[in-house]
């Protein structure tokens, strides 16, 4: 038996759902960002957090790391391409500091990921949208082509 010396459970919030959000669209606004170094110390990850804010799963959050600075061009040429694929969804022209992209609503599309070393599932960032597309695909039936929700 552990004694806990009169925690109070009322005075801490729960731990919110940590599961995977379900693959689509949800509608976000970019929390914060911070840069950190990747697994291996060679290179550095910018880490965006988002809050889903629209549907069913206002409130949970979800990130997404990309590799500004890796040994690899591929690696950086990736997140370079989806850094702009962010400004796009923001009508940014240009971005000097990820401190801008904070308070920002846009459209997130996620898709559920299984990591190879755990099996753990997770959200994978896939897509970017301006944030009026998640109520705009929310508005088309089932029935509409793929190609018409993009």
């Amino acid at each position: 038996m552990a004694k806990l010396n009169g925690f109070d459970p009322t005075k801490v919030a729960p731990l919110p759902d940590r599961s995977p959000l379900p693959a689509g669209s949800h509608g976000v606004t970019i929390k914060d960002s911070y840069t950190k170094p990747n697994s291996k110390g060679s290179g550095s990850l910018l880490v965006l957090a988002y809050l889903v804010t629209k549907g069913e799963y206002a409130g949970r959050e979800v990130r997404s790391w990309l590799n500004i600075d890796h040994p690899s061009e591929t690696a950086m040429r990736l997140a370079r391409s989806e850094l702009s694929a962010i400004c796009n969804a923001l009508c940014l022209r240009s971005l000097h500091d990820t401190e801008v992209l904070h308070g920002r609503q846009l459209t997130i599309t996620v898709r559920v990921k299984k990591r190879a070393d755990t099996g753990e599932l997770l959200n994978e960032v896939c897509g970017y949208a301006p944030a009026e597309a998640a109520s705009a695909d929310a508005t088309k039936g089932d029935d509409a082509p793929p190609w018409s929700k993009v």
